[in-house]
C-alpha cells in the first residue's frame, strides 16, 4: 500500500488495484501497535484507499440498482404479455372446443 500513488490511481481509476486491496483492507486487524510501526503518511494512504474503494462499491451498487429496476420493468411487461397470451389461448381453447362439439354434435 505504500508504495500506491494515489493521484495516479485516482487519475487512471484503476479498479483493478482497488479490487487487489478490497479483501485486504476488509479483513485487515489493526491494532494500536501498528501505530508505532507504521508513519501516519501510511495509514492515510490507507484510509484515501479505503474511501476510494468504498466510492467504487457506491458505483458498481448504483448501477446493479439501475440494473435490477430495468429487468423488473422488463420482466413485469413480459408477465403482462404472457398474461394476455394466456387468456386469449384460453379462449381460443374454448373456441376449438365449441366447434369440436358441433361437429360431433352434428355427425
Amino acid at each position: 500500500i505504500s508504495a500506491v500513488d494515489i493521484p495516479k490511481l485516482i487519475k487512471s481509476v484503476d479498479i483493478e488495484l482497488l479490487q487487489s486491496f478490497l479483501e485486504n483492507i476488509t479483513f485487515a486487524e489493526v491494532s494500536e501497535e501498528d501505530f508505532d510501526l507504521y508513519s501516519n503518511e501510511c495509514f492515510v494512504k490507507l484510509f484515501t484507499i479505503a474511501q476510494l474503494t468504498l466510492e467504487y462499491l457506491l458505483d458498481v451498487q448504483d448501477t446493479l440498482s439501475v440494473n435490477l429496476n430495468s429487468l423488473a420493468k422488463k420482466y413485469a411487461a413480459k408477465k403482462r404479455e404472457t398474461d394476455m397470451l394466456a387468456k386469449n389461448l384460453a379462449r381460443q381453447d374454448a373456441v376449438v372446443a365449441t366447434l369440436r362439439d358441433e361437429i360431433h354434435y352434428s355427425k
